[in-house]
């Protein structure tokens, strides 16, 4: 037997743009109320890019940071104009692993294999020696398979926490209907439900057919070539 394995970090960048999650560069600009400490406006996952303080950057190893809370050495003078600029995710690097992690513990059912997801959010399965040659596509497929389902994973999520905020808000004259947002979301689940169990039948249909097994595909051709049909 042979060994197939990738660290899900390979196609976190892949699966961020699936789920709609990729980092977005915010440039943010406070005026200090003469405390220590900054509020940003974004949540999520923040990376510090700079921070300067009346025009005088500051170093962000000495700025303590938790979420969106920012702690300065030292009061920052009152007034005094505050710009951060950072990157937001909704997800930190190591949700969106953990997301795939369970989605391969999910394709591995689908697809009926015995595969290990190991505590380093690695992808590990065994294949017959003879498939070695057509491990490459294998490996392909599978992670088209695994982004696609950490994606209906995520929007199932994000679809039912909008099902649960779907209101009617009134705004003087103007009423807003949040449930129509929340049944596109629905819609969208739904395509990329379908568009993921065509995905596994195709898979399916290659396995069972030989198609990664190129020994046997092989053989299968130089049968045809000579017109013998003999097993």
């Amino acid at each position: 037997m042979a060994n197939i394995d990738f660290q899900f970090s390979s196609i976190l960048d892949w699966t961020r743009r699936a789920i709609g999650d990729t980092a977005q560069r915010v440039r943010e600009t406070q005026v200090s109320d003469g405390t220590d400490t900054i509020v940003l406006n974004n949540t999520g996952t923040i990376t510090l890019l700079s921070i300067s303080v009346d025009q005088v950057a500051v170093d962000t190893d000495q700025v303590t940071q938790d979420v969106n809370v920012l702690v300065f050495a030292e009061a920052l003078t009152n007034g005094a104009t505050v710009v951060v600029t950072y990157t937001q995710t909704t997800y930190s690097d190591d949700e969106v692993q953990a997301f795939l992690a369970d989605a391969a513990r999910e394709v591995g059912g689908d697809l009926d294999l015995d595969w290990e997801v190991d505590d380093n959010n690695e992808w590990i399965y065994e294949i017959p020696d003879d498939w070695a040659d057509g491990r490459d596509e294998l490996v392909a497929d599978v992670r088209g398979l695994l982004v696609l389902k950490t994606a209906l994973v995520v929007a199932d999520s994000k679809g039912a926490r909008a099902a649960d905020e779907a209101i009617l808000i009134k705004d003087g004259d103007t009423t807003i209907d949040t449930s129509k947002a929340a049944g596109a979301q629905d819609r969208a689940t739904q395509r990329r439900s379908k568009r993921y169990d065509q995905q596994v039948r195709n898979v399916l249909v290659k396995r069972f057919a030989g198609h990664y097994d190129t020994t046997r595909s092989r053989a299968g051709l130089e049968q045809d070539s000579t017109g013998d049909t003999s097993t």
